[in-house]
């Protein structure tokens, strides 16, 4: 297991760790019809070692994704559920530590195609198990002498952590639940985004992760502490460099956005063509070193700490001594099969990230056709419902101002 992999365990310690994804189906289908095409998806796949629970019905669809990701799924567990309008929307519940977002991608795609009869999308083989891609060293040292680099400056952060006053940060309330809720942008806002993205020789994913990172600094209870990074953003990121990008499992890699020291005196990050370039920055340095794998001497260090300490004097670590308010899992579904479905058949679809126990709040943003979206969580034991509207209001504002 990679190091992430072995992180996300950890913070299973302190609440659960799941994720979601939805997907809306024109047509009305019966409950028979929903719970055959799934039990035909997973033995065609031929899925290993999960244990998949049968279709459940739902009348609030949001109801049911709040209480699925704080609930304790059993291990290695996939959970599916329906409504059925005049639309069908099916949801598929999961613990995050069984499969990534293209995991969850490729089992929607045959439930899609198995209840639809869409041969175009359907797998017709069994796809290949895998946990995760642990070479770190080997992957690491092809590049050596940035590895060295890499590795300089984590050592350098993790003193510097251990010698950091305390900052202080609202108590944790690890039985306070998540929270979800989607967000639409107004059409012809992806166009716009890239149009300035590639103005600022950036990526989309830089515009997301510096209007979070803004976003949170001026709402969330942080100070500023000496010899500490004031702000970590954190991205979730695809490492199946080796791996069949049709295996089901877990490769996944963890990128901080640093934001440096000096950042939160005046209480906000202000510049944000500035905040857009350190995202920049951070993001190319993770292509030299393959595929942010470097972010894997990071989570090494956590994951080692993590052993000694309790749940709760870890958590305390992370939110006081290393905090990482926000997170973004950014994904471009035009590029995967929801973009080549019939758009009169798939009417729409849905990914909703989990949050680890030092994360206040996640953006999921999905690209689908001109259409885009995000998923916006909060973890309700960190801040209360109105100032993660707040946060979500903010970060649109400062995307709506750069296009």
């Amino acid at each position: 297991m990679s190091a992430f992999a072995r992180l996300m365990a950890q913070w299973e310690r302190l609440a659960p760790y799941n994720a979601a994804q939805a997907m809306t189906v024109a047509g009305r289908f019966s409950r028979e019809q929903v719970e055959s095409a799934w039990r035909e998806a997973i033995e065609s796949l031929g899925v290993r070692d999960i244990s998949c629970d049968g279709v459940g019905d739902t009348q609030d669809v949001v109801a049911t994704i709040n209480a699925d990701l704080n609930a304790n799924v059993a291990p290695r567990a996939l959970k599916p559920a329906l409504r059925s309008d005049d639309a069908t929307t099916l949801l598929l519940t999961y613990r995050h530590l069984v499969a990534d977002s293209a995991s969850i991608r490729l089992v929607m795609r045959q439930w899609y195609a198995c209840l639809v009869g869409d041969s175009s999308l359907r797998f017709d083989r069994a796809v290949t198990s895998m946990r995760g891609d642990g070479s770190l060293l080997g992957t690491l040292l092809r590049n050596p002498i940035a590895t060295a680099r890499e590795a300089s400056r984590e050592f350098a952060r993790w003193r510097a952590m251990k010698r950091v006053a305390r900052v202080q940060q609202s108590k944790l309330d690890l039985r306070a639940p998540v929270v979800h809720e989607r967000r639409d942008l107004p059409a012809g806002s992806i166009a716009r985004l890239l149009q300035a993205a590639r103005h600022r020789n950036a990526k989309v994913n830089d515009l997301f992760v510096a209007a979070g990172a803004i976003a949170c600094a001026e709402h969330l209870p942080m100070e500023h502490a000496h010899k500490r990074p004031d702000i970590a953003f954190g991205t979730i990121v695809d490492t199946r460099t080796h791996a069949p990008l049709d295996a089901f499992g877990l490769s996944l890699g963890f990128l901080q956005t640093i934001f440096p020291d000096g950042a939160l005196r005046d209480g906000s990050l202000r510049d944000v063509e500035r905040a857009i370039a350190i995202a920049r920055d951070a993001a190319a340095r993770a292509r030299v070193l393959s595929d942010a794998k470097s972010s894997d001497l990071r989570l090494a260090f956590a994951e080692r700490f993590c052993r000694k300490h309790s749940p709760i004097e870890m958590a305390d670590f992370y939110r006081k001594r290393c905090p990482l308010v926000g997170g973004v899992s950014n994904v471009n579904l035009n590029a995967d099969w929801p973009g080549r479905a019939d758009p009169t058949t798939l009417l729409d679809y849905t990914r909703i990230s989990p949050l680890g126990p030092m994360i206040s709040v996640v953006f999921t943003p999905s690209t689908l056709g001109e259409r885009l979206h995000y998923g916006f969580t909060w973890r309700s034991g960190l801040i209360d419902a109105a100032t993660a509207r707040a946060i979500a209001e903010r970060f649109e504002e400062i995307l709506f101002n750069l296009v």
